[in-house]
């Protein structure tokens, strides 16, 4: 019997996946489900085991969505703790060269449990986007490139707040002022930077490319900037 009780509880029992060590529950997933999805994927040695544990444990009332990560050797106790603990294991994204809201939604939807259609139709919604004090011609201005960590059951609502938080953040007084002496905004600092980000990859040339370009600018002239042309026919493949 104590033999029986070890295995139950403390022995390894956990099978954990190759490819990403990792248990994602959706939100909304309830109990039943959650036993339905362990079952499915072949998660737990034995099913009946887990789920003795997990009603001693009282995890049936406390199923948190989101990311955990799996350890070897796990054992059923030990991931009843985690899953009732709700202690996720956090995504780190990296926004970086993201030219449309397609490739945005696309590359966030494969991170976190944001919706892509939903993402993309939310940059679109003018209305929407006056909370952020955006409009969809400019909302992709409100993705600083950085390293982010999110947990993974994050909604599009709560992407967008914490984007326009790190905006918010990323806007010093002093690069403020310096956007301000150039005679642009925030956004159209943002907007010419990825206009000179795609005109050349060596970053010697990169303050004489935005220096022609504020030039035409404060004179009311065209930019005439192959990116920009790429940018509107969405083919990022042209050679200029």
């Amino acid at each position: 019997m104590g033999y029986g009780f070890y295995l139950k509880v403390y022995a390894p029992s956990v099978n954990v996946p190759q490819a990403d060590k990792h248990l994602y529950i959706p939100t909304g997933t309830d109990y039943d489900q959650l036993i339905t999805m362990l079952s499915d994927k072949k998660m737990v040695r034995s099913i009946e085991d887990f789920k003795w544990v997990a009603n001693q444990m009282d995890l049936p009332d406390h199923v948190h969505p989101g990311r955990y990560k799996l350890e070897k050797n796990m054992s059923n106790r030990a991931l009843v703790t985690l899953l009732r603990s709700g202690k996720q294991d956090p995504v780190k994204l990296v926004i970086n060269k993201l030219r449309l809201k397609e490739d945005l939604a696309g590359f966030v939807s494969r991170n976190l449990e944001v919706d892509s259609a939903d993402l993309i139709y939310s940059l679109d919604d003018d209305t929407y986007l006056q909370q952020f004090g955006i409009d969809a011609e400019n909302s992709m201005g409100l993705f600083i490139p950085n390293t982010y960590e999110f947990y993974w059951n994050t909604n599009t609502q709560q992407f967008l707040e914490r984007m326009k938080k790190e905006y918010d953040r990323f806007w010093t007084p002093e690069r403020l002022s310096g956007a301000r002496l150039l005679g642009l905004t925030p956004l159209q600092v943002l907007t010419l930077a990825s206009i000179v980000e795609e005109e050349t990859n060596y970053n010697d040339e990169k303050s004489r490319v935005a220096g022609v370009y504020i030039n035409r600018v404060h004179n009311n002239m065209l930019l005439q900037a192959d990116p920009t042309v790429k940018f509107a026919i969405k083919d990022f493949s042209i050679k200029t």
